[in-house]
């Protein structure tokens, strides 16, 4: 609750302080004192812009500060948001516009932020001269969902939304996937075929280098053999070993034969059976040694060709050859998660739909008993005719939210034989504002804003209608804080305080001033100005006496 307001430096307002009280408070005084000023004080302080024209003293900063009482939720609101509050200590907010344009604010002298001003306003201090966005489908729905204690049901839809909408997403993506891979099929299946072929194996490529190299160092070997077996086997006649051949036939044809023939024999079989053993090795060599180094090469060009045709080294083959193999098997399963997912979108769809269609038929429960309450305060506002009704309108699926698939709203009648109309677009002003005030009186009790400011409600109306307004701002300050600015004597003859601007003429300056808790007789002379003017007679102080006698 608005304890006080302070304001210093502010237009006409040199300092100021206005104290509030609980229950019905109404601001009155001539047009041009400075009322409004009250309001702009209230809005500057939770985030709204000024600019240094409004500084009374050019030299000197404008200050707002606010003070209030608040309950466990708002003092919880603080805690989250960093500022913590000793128990019963009440909440001061300051907030200054200096000379330069700029602006500081604090909370409880703590520095703060013109954005978190704002998002504290809303739990603070509400002002109701915004009728079309008070009665806004919207705001509608909000306070049908806090008197049906929907809460629950509420939670079950936003999750019963976001996994719909999660699983739609989620759809779509397996979707774009799958189409991917199905316009990627015929090279996934080539190349999971071809490296399977292939068939590389890890380090294949080091291996193979390594086995060229041994088949050269065989290569220099069989040249070292061969041309031993050149040696051996010279290709030019009468050899050395066919000669000892010879001559060693002589020696054993002799009748004695020589005692070196044996060991000549030994010598030439040995030179023989060396020489059979070298000729075939060097030649098994040769052959060995050709297949290998074809075989390495070849194996060599085909893994090099391979990886530049996957653009990667030749030790990542197998992983390439793996990667293909499992987009292969998604190519076979992606038709069967693709249903899954569809299924999963149809079943999460349907909860979704179960959800809402209940909550919209108790929304349209609560909002037909909302209807029949605002239309019993009609007669009293002098809107008996205007009639009252529940429109509930299916959305289209684009447009389902986790509010729900239907559009549940008011809808007003103003003539008998004009069309029902939302709510928020009731024909004349002051149709609407005397609605909006049924409303309110109604729903009050529903809303967590301590605080409801009322700016001029009760424009363009008197006598009865304004007692009826008057009455109805009486019934809500039972259950809030009211603060209305009123020009009307049967609106300010009901309120709990008595809050009386004024401007005061000097020489050299102009000065408003706010009296609050006004005595009797100052009450009865404000009283009887708003009935008649500046001239006031006897008749007019027995009328306001008898405005305000009717409300004790």
């Amino acid at each position: 609750m608005l304890r006080s307001l302070c304001i210093q430096n502010f237009i006409t307002i040199e300092s100021q302080t206005i104290t509030f009280e609980s229950g019905f408070n109404v601001i009155t005084g001539e047009t041009g004192a400075g009322k409004s000023l009250v309001l702009k004080a209230l809005q500057f302080v939770f985030g709204s812009k000024l600019p240094t024209t409004v500084l009374k003293k050019k030299d000197s900063p404008l200050q707002v500060i606010c003070t209030f009482t608040i309950n466990e939720a708002i003092n919880q609101f603080l805690d989250d948001i960093g500022f913590l509050l000793n128990t019963n200590e009440p909440l001061i907010i300051r907030r200054q516009l200096t000379p330069d344009g700029k602006t500081r604010c604090f909370i409880n002298d703590q520095p703060s932020t013109s954005t978190t001003l704002k998002d504290l306003s809303t739990h603070l201090f509400s002002l109701q001269n915004q009728f079309d966005q008070i009665l806004s489908p919207a705001a509608q729905l909000a306070i049908i969902d806090r008197a049906g204690n929907h809460a629950a049901e509420i939670i079950d839809l936003e999750k019963s939304y976001q996994e719909w909408k999660s699983a739609v997403q989620n759809f779509e993506h397996a979707k774009l996937a799958n189409e991917k891979r199905q316009q990627e099929r015929e090279f996934i299946e080539q190349a999971y075929a071809e490296l399977s072929i292939l068939a590389a194996i890890e380090d294949e490529e080091n291996q193979l280098l390594e086995q060229r190299q041994k088949a050269k160092n065989q290569g220099q070997n069989y040249e070292i053999l061969n041309e031993i077996l050149t040696l051996l086997n010279p290709e030019e006649g009468n050899q050395l070993w066919y000669k000892l051949s010879k001559k060693l036939a002589k020696l054993q044809s002799q009748e004695e034969i020589h005692p070196l023939s044996q060991s000549l024999e030994k010598l030439i079989d040995a030179h023989q059976s060396f020489t059979d053993q070298l000729t075939e090795q060097t030649y098994a060599s040769s052959q060995d040694m050709n297949l290998d180094a074809d075989q390495i090469e070849q194996r060599l060009h085909t893994l090099r060709a391979a990886s530049r045709k996957y653009n990667c080294s030749c030790n990542e083959l197998p992983a390439k050859q793996a990667f293909y193999a499992e987009q292969a098997q998604l190519l076979q399963g992606g038709e069967k998660d693709l249903k899954n997912h569809e299924q999963r979108v149809q079943e999460t769809k349907q909860n979704y739909l179960k959800i809402s269609e209940n909550l919209a038929k108790k929304r349209q429960e609560i909002a037909h008993q909302l209807c029949q309450s605002v239309s019993k305060e009609l007669p009293d506002l002098m809107l008996d005719k205007l009639k009252l009704k529940v429109s509930s309108t299916p959305l289209t699926e684009s447009q389902w939210s986790s509010s729900g698939t239907e559009k549940i709203q008011l809808m007003v009648q103003a003539n008998i034989d004009t069309p029902f109309t939302p709510l928020d677009q009731a024909a004349s002003g002051g149709e609407r504002s005397r609605l909006f005030l049924a409303f309110e009186k109604v729903t009050s009790h529903l809303k967590q804003c301590p605080t409801l400011f009322f700016d001029e409600i009760d424009k363009g109306v008197g006598g009865a209608v304004a007692h009826a307004i008057g009455l109805c701002l009486q019934t809500i300050g039972t259950h809030h804080q009211v603060i209305a600015i009123s020009h009307a004597p049967q609106v300010a003859a009901l309120a709990d305080h008595h809050i009386l601007i004024e401007k005061h003429h000097y020489e050299d300056k102009t000065i408003s001033y706010a009296l609050s808790g006004l005595s009797p007789e100052i009450k009865l002379a404000e009283i009887s100005r708003m009935l008649s003017g500046k001239t006031i007679t006897l008749e007019t102080k027995a009328a306001a006496q008898s405005l305000i006698s009717q409300t004790q």
